[in-house]
């Protein structure tokens, strides 16, 4: 199993890898099969936000309300994809925010 799965762009990836986490860097076309791979394999998946735009979305929110494997969403290294604010999300959820 492996313990850490990045998947995003090329650049960001590389920073992974050094980390020590499986990467990869799919396509529109393949990321949710990559995605439900790392579902079965990894303990926790990390996505640049570009690439957690390309997975269903309620597919998505099904995996991380699983809680295993953990998922977590980043930004990319060039700060091109900005990852969901989740505070605000989590205000508008408890009513403190319209």
């Amino acid at each position: 199993m492996d313990r850490i799965v990045f998947l995003g762009d090329e650049v960001t990836a590389a920073g992974y890898r050094l980390a020590g986490a499986v990467t990869h860097t799919p396509d529109r076309d393949s990321a949710e099969r990559i995605f439900e791979d790392a579902c079965q394999s990894a303990r926790l998946i990390v996505l640049s936000a570009e690439v957690a735009n390309w997975i269903d979305q309620d597919r998505l929110d099904e995996a991380q309300a699983q809680g295993q494997p953990l998922i977590t969403i980043v930004s990319d290294i060039r700060n091109r994809h900005e990852p969901p604010d989740l505070e605000a999300h989590t205000r508008k959820v408890l009513g403190l925010e319209l």
